[in-house]
C-alpha cells in the first residue's frame, strides 16, 4: 500500500490493517521489506489522521500499544516488528512531512537509513583519525633515542574520547525517544543531556581561553 492511498482511508480501518500486517510479520521466518513498509505507511498515516507526526502524543501511544495488543502475536514477536518497523516509519514519515515540520517536530532531518550511511563515514574517518594521532604524537630527544612527549598519550586520549561521545549522542534516535520512552524517561535524558551540555560548555570554555594564549 502507497501512502497517498492509506491517508484516504479512516483510521479504523488503517487499525485493522495494521494488525493484519503485524500478524502477518509475526508468522515470517525473516523479516518482508514490503509488510514492514506496508506496516510503515499504515501506522504514519494513523499518525497524521491524529495530526501527530511524531508519534508522541498520549493519544497516539495509546493507540500503537492498542494495535500491538489486539493483534494478539507474542511478546518477543511484538518487539521484534516494533524495532524492525521502526526503520521504515522512519523513512515513510519523511516522505510525507516536509524536512521544515520534520525540524519544527524536532526530529533529525535524515531518516534512520541516511544516518546509518553517515555514521559508516564518521567512522571510517575516525579510524584514519585515530591512526594519525599515532603517528603525529611528539617524541623528544632521550639519549641516544627518542620518547613520547609528556602528555602525548593523554592528549591522545582526550581527542578519542570526544569523538567517541560524538559517535553516542549522533547513533541516539528521536524516534526511540518519542515513540518508545514514557514521560518519566524522557525528563530522564533530558537531564542528563542538559548535565552533559553543561560539562561540555564548560570545556568549551577552556579551550576558549587556552587559545588565547
Amino acid at each position: 500500500m502507497e501512502l497517498d492511498e492509506a491517508r484516504t482511508l479512516p483510521v479504523d480501518v488503517l487499525t485493522s490493517q495494521a494488525e493484519d500486517l503485524i500478524r502477518a510479520h509475526s508468522q515470517l521466518q525473516h523479516a518482508d521489506t514490503s509488510v514492514l513498509r506496508s506496516l510503515a505507511v499504515v501506522l504514519v498515516s494513523i499518525r497524521l489522521a491524529m495530526d501527530d507526526p511524531a508519534g508522541s502524543s498520549y493519544a497516539y501511544t495509546q493507540k500503537a500499544a492498542e494495535i500491538y495488543r489486539d493483534a494478539g502475536v507474542p511478546p518477543a514477536a511484538k518487539a521484534k516488528t516494533q524495532t524492525a518497523v521502526r526503520y521504515h516509519i522512519s523513512k515513510v514519515l519523511r516522505e510525507a512531512v516536509s524536512p521544515k515540520e520534520i525540524a519544527a517536530l524536532g526530529l533529525k532531518e535524515k531518516s534512520i537509513q541516511e544516518r546509518q550511511v553517515d555514521r559508516r563515514s564518521v567512522t571510517r574517518a575516525l579510524v584514519v583519525s585515530a591512526r594519525a594521532e599515532e603517528t603525529s604524537r611528539q617524541l623528544v630527544p632521550d639519549g641516544d633515542g627518542q620518547r613520547e612527549a609528556p602528555g602525548a598519550r593523554q592528549v591522545a586520549d582526550h581527542l578519542r574520547l570526544a569523538k567517541m561521545l560524538g559517535r553516542v549522542i549522533g547513533d541516539m534516535q528521536a524516534d526511540v525517544i518519542a515513540d518508545d520512552m514514557t514521560p518519566e524517561q524522557r525528563g530522564v535524558l533530558d537531564a542528563l543531556l542538559a548535565e552533559l551540555i553543561k560539562d561540555a560548555q564548560s570545556l568549551r570554555a577552556v579551550i576558549r581561553k587556552a587559545g588565547k594564549r
